[in-house]
C-alpha cells in the first residue's frame, strides 16, 4: 500500500485502502484471481465505487493483489464494507485483509484474518470507523 494516501476527500467520504491477501496462493494465480475478484465485486455492489490503486509485489506473502481505495461516507456504508470482509474471510482460512486509514496525519493499520472474525473485533473497526466520520 505504499504510496497511497487516505483520508477526507472533496466529497466529504472519508478514504481507506484495502488490500487482500493470502497465504496459500501465488498474486498471479487464476485461483487468486477469482478469489479476489470476488472481493471486489462483492465491495462494489455493497458500497458502491471503488478505485483500483495498484497491484503490489508480494513480498514475504503469496497472494497480495489489488489495492482498492473506497470512500466511506456514512454508517452503513461502514457495516456494508466490514459485512463484506467479513464474508470473504469466513470461506478461506489462508486469507487475511489490510485496511488502512489516515487520522491526523497519522496512518492506522489494521490486519484482519480469518482467525479474528469475531464480533467483538469487527464491532470495534465499525465504530473506529463511526467516530471518524462522525456518526
Amino acid at each position: 500500500m505504499t504510496g497511497i494516501s487516505s483520508g477526507d476527500t472533496a466529497t466529504g467520504a472519508w478514504e481507506v485502502t484495502l488490500s487482500a491477501s493470502s497465504s496459500r496462493y501465488d498474486c498471479d494465480s487464476d485461483g487468486w484471481l477469482a478469489q479476489e475478484g470476488d472481493l471486489l465485486a462483492a465491495l462494489s455492489a455493497e458500497v458502491g465505487t471503488i478505485s483500483r490503486a495498484h497491484r503490489a509485489a508480494g513480498d514475504a506473502t503469496k497472494g497480495v493483489g489489488e489495492t482498492v481505495v473506497i470512500g466511506l461516507a456514512s454508517a452503513q456504508l461502514i457495516v456494508a464494507m466490514v459485512d463484506c470482509v467479513r464474508s470473504w474471510l469466513q470461506r478461506d482460512t489462508s486469507r487475511r485483509v489490510t485496511i488502512e486509514w489516515t487520522v491526523d496525519g497519522r496512518t492506522e493499520t489494521l490486519t484482519i484474518r480469518h482467525s479474528d472474525l469475531d464480533e467483538e473485533t469487527l464491532f470495534r473497526l465499525q465504530e473506529a470507523f463511526r467516530a471518524r466520520i462522525g456518526e
